[in-house]
């Protein structure tokens, strides 16, 4: 038989940027692009990035403790070195 999958849609806070959802070994991270409000103008590029290194960091540690920060500067440091070599961009600037 023909089984239709289903998903369940998230209402979430307007002041949220971004959650991870984490099902043993398998993360799904969600980001806002848009700023909530009347002009649902689309955030930057930093902006984006920094949510997603936040959300990065929650797919090796749940809370947000002194670990989880020390991972998460890693992680940015590592993203702004990619950055500065050209690996992150393609041709297009994505």
């Amino acid at each position: 038989p023909n089984i239709k999958r289903t998903r369940t849609i998230r209402r979430v806070s307007n002041n949220i940027a971004g959650y991870n959802q984490t099902q043993g070994r398998r993360n799904r991270i969600h980001i806002r692009l848009r700023h909530p409000g009347p002009s649902h103008s689309l955030l930057s590029y930093e902006e984006i990035c920094e949510v997603m290194v936040h959300e990065l960091t929650h797919c090796e540690i749940g809370p947000h403790s002194a670990d989880f920060y020390e991972l998460m500067h890693v992680i940015a440091r590592q993203h702004a070195m990619f950055l500065e070599r050209g690996v992150v961009l393609d041709t297009d600037g994505f």
